[in-house]
């Protein structure tokens, strides 16, 4: 299964693939069983990874991503609204590149530093916006990456408009956060922080950092918007998602 994921990924990266593979799957996959937030379809079941399901068979969307689609149809009537609204979307996925620009009255950018999903090749920690500029700002499991976080956040409530949304997740584990400078070793990084390229694992205390920039955060849990018998319809998990407005 892992190598059938990896065989996808490279043909979702081909558009023409992509857009074919979008017509196809829905018919290899078809049933009524799950159902995407993010391309809006349903199918028999998600990918399965580490023996249980995991990614839409169509977008390859993970439960992070339909996490965020479930909280943001809730508790961002900007998506809805016919008035046009500026979205920085920050180290695209493909998936949500897709939903954002499905959405109408969306001026939409992306920035990253080296993927070529991206718009603008861009460093988070210095971004080249004016202030105030966008009305939304979509920043999933970046921080993390980032040794300088409390400059890439301060960032990102610069160029957040007074009255704009900022939608931040990164991975939390219970407890306070951790992290240690003197830690450069990939593999001990990963041992510490579970993944090669993190340089902390954030914990409880994340959203006090979000609001020592500014921000006025509200933190959310997208399994509790639908009942426990609708979690393993929808493919999500209880990974916490901060709004955070200006």
């Amino acid at each position: 299964m892992k190598t059938l994921e990896i065989l996808l990924k490279r043909i979702l990266s081909v558009t023409l693939l992509r857009n074919l593979w979008k017509i196809v799957s829905p018919w290899l996959f078809c049933g009524n069983d799950r159902y995407c937030a993010v391309c809006r379809r349903h199918f028999r079941r998600f990918l399965t990874r580490r023996g249980r399901e995991y990614r839409c068979p169509v977008c390859f969307s993970e439960p992070r991503h339909r996490n965020a689609i479930i909280c943001l149809d809730k508790h961002a009537p900007l998506f809805s609204s016919t008035v046009p609204h500026r979205v920085l979307h920050v180290a695209p996925e493909l998936c949500m590149m897709d939903f954002f620009l499905s959405l109408p009255n969306i001026a939409y950018i992306s920035i990253d530093l080296s993927s070529r999903l991206a718009r603008k090749k861009m460093d988070l920690r210095q971004l080249q916006f004016p202030d105030k500029h966008f009305d939304f700002i979509y920043c999933s499991h970046v921080l993390e990456h980032i040794r300088e976080d409390h400059q890439a956040i301060s960032e990102l409530f610069r160029v957040l408009k007074i009255g704009g949304t900022a939608l931040i997740m990164v991975p939390i584990r219970v407890g306070p956060t951790i992290e240690d400078t003197s830690v450069t070793d990939p593999e001990e990084r990963r041992r510490l922080y579970h993944h090669p390229g993190h340089v902390r694992c954030y914990g409880n205390d994340f959203k006090e950092r979000l609001e020592a920039v500014g921000f006025q955060v509200v933190q959310q849990v997208t399994t509790t918007e639908l009942s426990e018998a609708e979690h393993p319809r929808h493919g999500i998990n209880s990974e916490p998602l901060f709004l955070c407005t200006r």
